[in-house]
Formats: C-alpha cells, structure tokens, sequence
C-alpha cells in the first residue's frame, strides 16, 4: 500500500514538472511570434509610409502649393549630420529640401492611416523623446528614430503641423549637360542635368602642355571636350652654341613644346681606367649622355702634397696625389702654387753684443749699469716667437724689431734696479720657425767669440797723498 502511494506520488511530480516547462515553450513561443507580428507590422507601415511620401513628391513635383511636403523641414547639413543622421545605422547624405522629420500629424495628413501605433506626435512642451520618421521626399526613404523635442528646434513647421508649401521658382526652363532645372528657392530639382554626350570622335587635339583630347559634346552650346589622355612624347636632341638642347613633341596631337636647353646631369663610369679620363654627361629628360674629358686643375691638399682633379664643378673627380714639387727652389709647389713649409729648426747665423754708447772698439765689450746693450741676430730662416734675456731679465717685445723675420735688432737697457752678476754677461735665446717648429736647444753664446764683462761695482779711494806747499 505504502509502494502505491510512492508511486502516485512521483508520477504527480513528473506531470507537474512537464505542465511547466510545456507552459514555459508555449509562452516563449507566443512572445516570439508577437515580437515576429510587431516587427512585420512595422515594416509594413514603413512600406506604407514610403509609399505615401514618394507620391507627395510626384504630387509637388507637379504642384508645390497644392501639395506641400509635410513634416519638419531639415534645412541644412550641419544639423542633419549632426542631430538625425548618427540615429540612423545607414551612412546618409544631405541633398537639400527633401529631408524631413515626419510625426504622427503629418504622416495622418499624407493620408497614412493608424500611424499612433508606430510614430507619435511631438509636443514643444513636452521633453519626452518620441519616436517618428526621418524621410527623404526624393527616394521615399524612411527611417524611424526617437528625438526630443528640442532637436527639431528651428526647423520649420507651421501650426498645422506641416511645413506650408511654396511655388517654385526656376530660373532655367531646360537642363543642360552641367544644370540641372533647379527651384532657386527651396532647390528642388525638376530636371537632373543631362551630362555630356560624346558620340563622335575628334582628331587629337591639344588641351594643354600634358594632355589632349579626342572627344567632344555634340550638344548643342556645349562644345566640351572629352576622351582625354597623355601625351606620349617623343624626344630629339640637339647642339646649340655648345649646349644641349631638346624638343618634345607629342606625334599623336602634333602639341611641341618649346626648344628646352637639357638638364645636365654628371655620374662617373664604372672603371677606374675610364675614371681617370673622363667622366659622363646625362640628360634626365631626353636621356642623351656622352663621355667628357677632365678639365684638369691641381690643388693643395696639405702642406706636403696636392692632388690633380677636375675642375668641373659637378665632377670634382681627384685623378692622383702627389708630393710638392720645386725644381727652383723658390719655396712654391710648380703644380699648385702652395708655399712649401720648411719643417726644419731654426739655427743662429750670427749673435753679436756690444755696448750701445761705447766710443772705441775697446769699450765694445764693457759695460755698467747704466749702459743699453745692441744683440744683433740672424737665423737662417725666418723666425716667430722670439725670446731673449740679458742678465737674467727678459727683454721686452717692444725692444726686439726686425724687417724679414730672419735679422733681428735687440736692445736692453741695464738698470741699477736688476741684480746682475758680475763677470761675462750671460744671454739666452730660444725662438721657433715659422712652421712651429722650436730650436732644439736654447742659444747661448754669441758667434764671433766676443763677450761683454759686465762691472756692477762702484769704485772706492782708498788712498789720497796730500802735499802741502810751504812758502819759505
């Protein structure tokens, strides 16, 4: 009995469980096809609406005042790209006077019935968004997006709900291949312009220093041209004067242009044997190139060699390098012309003191405090940096004078103020050639043998023999 009732019980639980989830696929079933039916219904009223404002568009096509299109009239792209377009998933583009924002009112008065379900009516007041239509009267696109209140801010709309029509205005009564007939009002276009007509071929003909054309608009007052493409150029070189020239001429069109003098360009050949003669011409544009001997020139490149090379600017090509050359012996190279550098040390020639105010040769070699001292030198090249002491003092630039750079005139004036020793005046001399290069040792004796003895001392009496006379 107990079993029974175990049995009956699970059987009530297994029903329970399957009434459930068959309710469960029922209901999600049922939701399925409402949102299924919703979503057809609302393609269909887009359908509807589509419909409805393309025949609006024929309709004003035909009578703009009688049938005005309805809705808020997008009047330019800056709002239409900024407000209405990024609602929308498509990418669209503004074409003035067709873009609208239609809402339930004017949907009702394009003659679409039951609209409240799929659009609604926007009230200034409210800040509510509201979903309506954004339609173009010219495709019988339609878009439905949600919108505030204050996005159609500005747009134009009367209190009636839709925008009041007008009578177009054209200025032009038939298209042409570049205008449209267009309404200089509001832009709406009644006739496309025709494009151009191209049925007949021309003769090549010039259009401008790149291209020519072989086609050409039979409309009547068009005379456009068409069937455009490059000119393919054919290139005669020539000589003038010793320059080069060319001319470019398109043998399609007979188009030439004007007698060019070429571009010259200079590479060097691919040998050194060819290297060392020549070097190539090349012009860019024609492509003419030939072979052009050096202009050989030298230069000096350091202070024991120059190099030969061509002079021509654009070439600059160093043919070889060598040593100075002097064959007499004036110092300068016979190829460049350049100084050449004597890298050996200076040596004394000659070094003579004497005493400046003696007035016998005697007195020459003799001196006191008080005497200006004469150092005559000369090396055998010239010399810079000249340093002299006499006496263990320095001898002052201003002292020192020369005219070649190699004979040299020193005076010294021997003053009580300096300490000087007694006995052969001591000297030194140390100086450098122009090249830098210095003595190897300083020079400290004179060349003729002959030395000054210097006497700092003040004589003293030591002894006076006084005699007396005595008148007898």
């Amino acid at each position: 009995m107990k079993n029974s009732r175990g049995i009956s019980m699970i059987s009530l639980i297994i029903t329970i469980i399957v009434t459930v989830m068959l309710a469960s696929m029922a209901l999600s079933t049922g939701t399925r096809y409402l949102k299924d039916s919703k979503k057809k219904e609302q393609e269909n009223f887009i359908e509807v609406l589509s419909s409805a404002v393309s025949k609006r568009h024929q309709d004003t096509n035909i009578n703009s005042l009688a049938h005005p299109y309805l809705g808020y009239y997008i009047k330019n792209s800056l709002i239409f790209e900024s407000v209405f377009a990024p609602k929308v998933d498509e990418e669209l583009t503004y074409e003035d006077s067709v873009w609208y924002i239609v809402d339930n009112a004017a949907a009702t008065n394009l003659g679409v019935k039951e609209v409240g379900d799929y659009i609604e009516s926007v009230n200034a007041s409210v800040e509510d968004e509201v979903k309506v239509a954004l339609v173009d009267y010219k495709s019988g696109a339609v878009y439905l997006i949600n919108v505030h209140s204050h996005e159609l801010t500005g747009l134009d709309i009367t209190e009636g709900d839709f925008v009041t029509g007008h009578e177009h205005r054209y200025l032009e009564t038939e298209a042409t291949c570049t205008t449209a007939v267009k309404c200089a009002d509001c832009g709406f276009i009644l006739k496309e312009s025709l494009g151009h007509l191209y049925e007949t071929e021309v003769a090549a003909t010039p259009y401008d220093d790149i291209s020519h054309y072989t086609k050409q608009c039979i409309r009547e007052g068009c005379g456009m041209t068409g069937g455009f493409s490059l000119h393919d150029f054919e290139i005669t070189f020539s000589i003038q004067d010793g320059k080069w020239y060319h001319t470019i001429k398109c043998p399609t069109c007979n188009y030439e242009k004007a007698n060019e003098e070429c571009t010259v360009q200079y590479y060097m050949p691919e040998t050194t044997e060819q290297k060392e003669k020549h070097h190539m011409k090349y012009c860019a544009e024609c492509s003419h190139s030939e072979a052009e001997n050096h202009t050989e020139a030298y230069r000096r490149i350091s202070e024991t060699f120059h190099e030969l090379y061509c002079s021509v600017k654009e070439c600059n090509y160093t043919i070889s390098r060598d040593p100075h050359e002097d064959s007499n012996n004036d110092k300068l190279c016979d190829m460049c012309g350049s100084e050449i550098i004597d890298y050996s040390y200076p040596q004394m020639l000659k070094v003579e003191l004497v005493n400046a105010g003696a007035t016998s040769n005697n007195e020459k070699y003799y001196a006191k405090y008080g005497d200006t001292i004469t150092m005559q030198i000369l090396a055998d090249k010239k010399i810079q940096n000249l340093k002299v002491t006499i006496g263990g003092k320095e001898v002052p630039a201003a002292s020192m004078t020369t005219v070649d750079q190699k004979a040299w005139t020193i005076t010294y004036y021997l003053d009580s103020k300096n300490k000087i020793n007694n006995g052969a005046l001591k000297f030194t001399i140390d100086c450098e050639s122009t090249a830098g290069v210095p003595m190897p040792s300083t020079f400290i004796s004179t060349t003729d043998g002959n030395n000054i003895i210097f006497d700092g001392t003040n004589p003293i009496i030591q002894y006076i023999n006084k005699v007396l006379r005595v008148n007898e």
